[in-house]
């Protein structure tokens, strides 16, 4: 069962905590970070390396749990939630673009972004048209035989941002997603996330070192050594 809150905002933390063990010694990823990110907006976590960012992203993704603190991710105490209703709750609020793009190298560009459809039991003829209307929106549909081997890394980050959209989420989160990427071909992607965002409604958080991506941000939290030093507000 979903606990529900506050609607407004697409994620809040408090007071979010995570350590791990490295052998004999102990690490902590995150030292108390509180943080609401509101719903609707390009937000873009920053840091250098070992920040935390990644491990705040994955959080807010749930495939991390924090040590200590609350999570709360479109409205849900998602700490209250057991294990099968959390794996479905991620299913239908959350999707994930990498900077590797993980792309089923086997499958084509159109079963790539179908796959989640199908994993949804979307109906048959529902599920083409959405599948081909996301390939349209990211002008990539000529290459929707093409399997990843076969696409350049911008048009395969195209098709994970098809891929990621088509179960229409809540939220899109994104791990350096133009990190392996010329400079051109990254602005061109964070210009078509900026048209998807607008266009579907979603929130977009990115996690990245990029100062490209830093230009376009609504909002920027800049981490350092597990902590959120600092806020910004660009819009």
């Amino acid at each position: 069962m979903e606990i529900a809150g506050k609607m407004d905002s697409a994620v809040r933390l408090k007071d979010v905590t995570r350590s791990y063990e490295m052998g004999k010694v102990k690490v902590e990823a995150l030292r108390g970070v509180t943080m609401e990110i509101a719903a609707g907006r390009f937000s873009v976590i920053a840091g250098p390396s070992g920040s935390g960012k990644t491990t705040l992203l994955n959080i807010m993704g749930l495939i991390d749990s924090p040590t200590g603190g609350t999570v709360e991710v479109c409205g849900t105490d998602v700490l209250r939630l057991n294990d099968d209703a959390l794996s479905d709750f991620r299913a239908r609020k959350v999707s994930f673009v990498f900077q590797t793009f993980n792309l089923i190298p086997v499958l084509s560009a159109y079963e790539n972004v179908e796959y989640p459809l199908l994993l949804a039991k979307m109906p048959v003829q529902e599920r083409k048209q959405r599948t081909m209307e996301m390939l349209e929106a990211v002008g990539i549909a000529d290459f929707s035989r093409h399997r990843p081997n076969e696409l350049s890394g911008g048009q395969r980050q195209r098709v994970a941002i098809a891929r990621a959209l088509s179960k229409r989420p809540d939220i899109v989160l994104a791990d350096e997603p133009t990190a392996n990427l010329d400079s051109k071909t990254g602005s061109a992607i964070i210009d078509l996330m900026l048209r998807m965002q607008r266009d579907h409604h979603a929130t977009f958080i990115f996690c990245s070192h990029d100062r490209q991506v830093f230009e376009y941000a609504e909002e920027l939290f800049i981490m350092k050594d597990g902590l959120l030093i600092e806020r910004k507000v660009t819009t």
